[in-house]
């Protein structure tokens, strides 16, 4: 029997059999579950909540949990599972959510009797009534069956946090707490104000159990078990960190077919990010406005990067970008990658964000090919990206010169990504002598296909020449710009040989070409190139350039 690919966003939709059989990970988050379960037996149930941010497998969790229950004796005779759907925006009250609950028995039930029951208590206006009348019918359900109710409510930080009033979710902590009939299983994106402030009614109430990411080894069960593709730990593990372990973005990369072409490689990449813009954009537009801000600059970054790095970037205090960073961690969105005595350089947790970041922000080329980069020396092991590389090179020298701008940046970028100077060998060997010869090739190029005798590989720009007093400036700027980590450190060189020499055309000239060509901030580069124009005209090249990207 053919296997059935995983729902990206609906497993719902599967049929029970389906659902069990893609159930492939999470074992031990469900084993959880069905422990509390068991030892739910007293007076008190111990009720669970599933914190992890969308796409990481909650959803999946709790419907096999429900189904589980259905399908094994020891658990049916005891529980009766009451499956809510994913979004419940119709419930603003307790009385709405008793309501909500009948209505889905009678869905499952399929009985016109709730069916009944659900239609007569929607006309009841008072809510107490409501809330009444519901709980009453709720409960003689539970003895009529002889068993326990689990509900299964996702999207808990939502009809907890915003739906219901803080006074009203007082009244459904009461029935939770002193009811032994109804146990809730609930899941949310993030922790919210209800369960970590003391004075709020749901606090201490459920046991939060953290979806962690996917490690490496449930990563290649759930490549396999979507691809039919077994890899083996060391191919598997770029693609972990690509998705950041989670779930829903390993299932989209699975489907995604990385081909040799670049042309090709291009534009599936551009259509990966084009189908599935809605998911990444509902994580951006589910932050606060500040958090997103911090969040898209570090994503914009790529590297890892400081909280001071980030914060004069944002244009964002250093104290509240640190606060920021702390709470997108919390939710699973930054990690700490390394650290050094107090400082921590910060990464986003899943990279195809850096991806869908590049590709969307600007739809100029050079981000384009800066995004394709990056995903490349993600996704593909060592000896693939070699073979891909030289391809792309082969696939340049079948066009003609003027169309090979973006295979050459390309191809610059991996060489400079690559740390393996034996893979930058090989890939130059294997490179045909036209892709380095031709008219349009770039000097730097040039310069690194001679510089595999083991010299360092070539920087993609240079200080422009200047023979002024500011020039030692300039060129101590550029050559801290050689390191990422001091990139800041040399654009405030700069910006001080700016200051100190305002009528200098070519100090301009480098400040604008630092902004543009190395942190790609083009609205700054633009403002430092007319400048630059302005006192001296021969620096038109610079916004030739800038019209390029």
């Amino acid at each position: 029997m053919a296997s059935t690919p995983p729902m990206k966003y609906n497993p719902a939709f599967l049929t029970e059999d389906e659902l069990i059989r893609n159930f492939v990970i999470r074992q031990k988050d469900l084993e959880l579950i069905l422990e509390v379960l068991r030892e739910n037996r007293d007076q008190n149930n111990q009720h669970i909540l599933l914190v992890a941010s969308r796409g990481a497998g909650k959803t999946m969790i709790v419907l096999r949990a429900a189904s589980e229950i259905r399908r094994n004796k020891d658990f049916s005779e005891k529980w009766y599972p009451v499956v809510f759907s994913e979004e419940s925006y119709e419930i603003c009250t307790p009385g709405e959510f008793w309501l909500e609950t009948i209505f889905q028995i009678g869905q499952q039930t399929k009985n016109k009797r709730w069916k009944d029951v659900y239609e007569d208590l929607r006309k009841e206006s008072d809510e107490d009534r409501l809330r009444e009348r519901a709980l009453s019918q709720l409960m003689d359900f539970a003895d009529e069956r002889n068993r326990r109710l689990l509900l299964v409510v996702e999207n808990l930080n939502m009809i907890l946090g915003q739906q219901i009033s803080p006074n009203d979710v007082w009244k459904l902590r009461h029935t939770l707490q002193n009811e032994p009939r109804i146990m809730l299983l609930g899941t949310a994106v993030s922790r919210f104000d209800q369960l970590d402030n003391s004075e709020n009614a749901m606090f201490e109430l459920f046991r939060i159990h953290d979806l962690e990411p996917l490690d490496t080894d449930e990563c290649r069960r759930l490549w396999e078990s979507t691809t039919s593709e077994k890899l083996d730990v060391n191919r598997i593990r770029p693609i972990r960190i690509l998705t950041g372990g989670n779930p829903r973005l390993l299932i989209i990369i699975s489907n995604f077919v990385a081909q040799s072409s670049f042309k090709e490689l291009m534009a599936n990449l551009t259509r990966l990010v084009d189908e599935h813009t809605e998911y990444f954009k509902s994580h951006l537009d589910n932050l606060p406005a500040q958090e997103r801000k911090v969040f898209v600059t570090l994503a914009d970054i790529w590297n890892p990067a400081s909280a001071k790095e980030i914060a004069d970037l944002a244009r964002i205090g250093v104290n509240k970008v640190s606060a920021h960073l702390q709470r997108l961690m919390s939710k699973g969105a930054v990690v700490v990658v390394y650290q050094k005595g107090r400082k921590k350089w910060y990464q986003v947790a899943e990279r195809m964000y850096n991806i869908y970041h590049l590709m969307r922000r600007r739809g100029a080329p050079a981000r384009r090919v800066r995004a394709v980069v990056n995903f490349m020396v993600s996704f593909y092991e060592p000896e693939e990206l070699v073979r891909t590389t030289s391809l792309i090179a082969q696939e340049a020298c079948k066009l003609a010169p003027p169309q090979r701008e973006a295979h050459y940046l390309v191809y610059q970028g991996v060489v400079e990504k690559l740390g393996d100077d034996h893979a930058r060998q090989t890939i130059v060997a294997s490179t045909p002598s036209d892709f380095f010869s031709s008219e349009s090739t770039p000097q730097t190029l040039r310069q690194f296909a001679h510089s595999m005798g083991g010299e360092e590989i070539a920087l993609p720009f240079e200080a422009t020449k200047v023979k002024t007093p500011s020039g030692d400036m300039v060129k101590k700027a550029f050559e801290l710009a050689q390191h990422p980590e001091k990139l800041l450190e040399a654009e405030r060189v700069l910006r001080e040989a700016v200051d100190l020499h305002p009528e200098d055309a070519s100090v301009w000239a480098n400040l604008g070409k630092f902004l543009h060509q190395r942190l790609e901030r083009y609205d700054e580069a633009e403002v430092a190139y007319r400048k630059a124009i302005e006192l001296n005209p021969k620096y038109d090249w610079a916004w030739a350039q800038l019209g390029q990207l």
